[in-house]
């Protein structure tokens, strides 16, 4: 796999670590590779070789989505093609006024977190991510939000992503046999589990669900 070329004034670089058939992660690329499209945004798949851009300081958030490890600081399961591996601490080096946004699961817990800040050199407090597991398509959403309102909102997304999928955790299990059952409609589902928890204050976040539902089909 040919290396990550990142162009010069990039300030929102989006890391995607998944193979092409993973289905639950569908979502996820096509949103990376939109924004990827516009001005001072990038998208690139992990290439497998270390990546130093402590020299650009135009850029201001590093978003890295895939299956985060449960105990390791890991994102990216191997399953790529050409023999590519997951993403690690030691694989970046970002500058020290940048945020690394975690879109994973398990990225946010404080062992996981302070690994990426050594290794990044990110300051902790920039090193943001979730201390469970998470569910892809509120992760789509998450992007989905980026698509529709800029990079300026990525924090108070990323914030309410965290909330949204603390909130919903002890329901993912369920959600993903209803999943099974419906083929991976994701609007379906989320009618379901509003069923069983108030997910009222949360209405701004899944506001998008129903106006880009062709992102979030078939996430199983």
């Amino acid at each position: 796999m040919p290396a990550m070329k990142i162009p010069y004034g990039t300030r929102l670089l989006l890391v995607t670590t998944t193979a092409p058939e993973d289905r639950q992660f569908g979502g996820i690329v096509r949103a990376c590779r939109e924004l990827g499209g516009r001005a001072t945004c990038h998208h690139a798949a992990f290439a497998g070789q270390p990546l130093d851009l402590r020299c650009r300081r135009k850029l201001t958030w590093t978003v890295i989505s895939g299956h985060g490890g449960q105990n390791a600081a890991r994102v990216g399961d191997g399953l790529m093609k050409d023999d590519a591996r997951p993403v690690t601490p030691n694989d970046l080096s970002l500058p020290p006024a940048s945020y690394l946004m975690l879109l994973s699961c398990h990225q946010g817990r404080n062992a996981q977190r302070a690994l990426w800040s050594r290794g990044t050199g990110v300051p902790g407090t920039r090193v943001l991510g979730c201390t469970g597991e998470t569910e892809s398509a509120l992760s789509t959403l998450f992007l989905l939000h980026i698509l529709a309102e800029g990079p300026a909102r990525l924090l108070y997304w990323f914030e309410r992503w965290v909330e949204i999928n603390e909130l919903l955790r002890p329901h993912f299990p369920l959600a993903r046999r209803i999943y099974q059952q419906n083929h991976g409609r994701m609007l379906d589902t989320l009618t379901s589990l509003q069923e069983r928890v108030d997910t009222s204050r949360f209405s701004d976040f899944l506001s998008l669900a129903g106006e880009y539902k062709h992102y979030l089909d078939a996430l199983a």
